[in-house]
């Protein structure tokens, strides 16, 4: 096998489990205080100076990480459904680094954390024999009841990236240089 393919292989998969362990690390850092994190803004900012290749399977480790953890829940596909997704859409939509458009984009993305989590909760009750034209008004009572933590995390989001994005944009593509997923996969 040639010696440069194993070398970026190796590198890949440095790549990927470094930036997993930040963002397992980052999560656990804030734990204590609800809905406020660092995720977000460091998923965005890798994914937009290190591209989907990198950016999508380090979302998936973390998420592992996170079930490995913590055990079994519903959050736990809501993660897996989240995390990956906000990595490549981010590096799809935000091709290039601004603060104001990532700004926006966490917030709208957030937002649809909120809304995710609140439908699969809603969905995890027909195994529990709740009739399907109940779904809208449980919906809407799960919804209320998070309400406050929803607003705090697009709050907290709204605030966390333009203070972080542009320092992390900058470390990454220090620390990083001119590598990027396509030239090392």
């Amino acid at each position: 096998m040639d010696k440069s393919k194993i070398k970026n292989g190796a590198k890949y998969i440095s790549y990927v489990a470094v930036i997993s362990a930040l963002l397992f690390a980052l999560k656990f850092l804030l734990s204590f205080i609800p809905n406020i994190e660092l995720v977000t803004v460091t998923v965005i900012s890798f994914a937009i100076v290190m591209g989907k290749k990198i950016a999508v399977p380090a979302a998936l480790v973390f998420c592992l990480l996170q079930l490995a953890l913590y055990s079994v829940h519903t959050w736990v596909i809501l993660y897996f459904l989240y995390y990956p997704t906000l990595a490549l859409l981010s590096s799809i939509i935000l091709k290039k680094p601004n603060t104001f458009k990532a700004t926006v984009f966490a917030v709208i993305m957030t937002a649809l954390f909120g809304v995710l989590s609140t439908l699969i909760d809603t969905l995890m009750a027909l195994p529990y024999g709740v009739p399907l034209s109940s779904l809208p008004s449980l919906f809407a009572a799960y919804y209320i009841k998070g309400a406050y933590f929803y607003i705090v995390h697009i709050v907290s989001n709204a605030l966390i990236v333009p203070a972080l994005y542009p320092v992390l944009v900058r470390l990454i593509k220090r620390f990083y240089g001119k590598k990027t997923a396509e030239e090392i996969s």
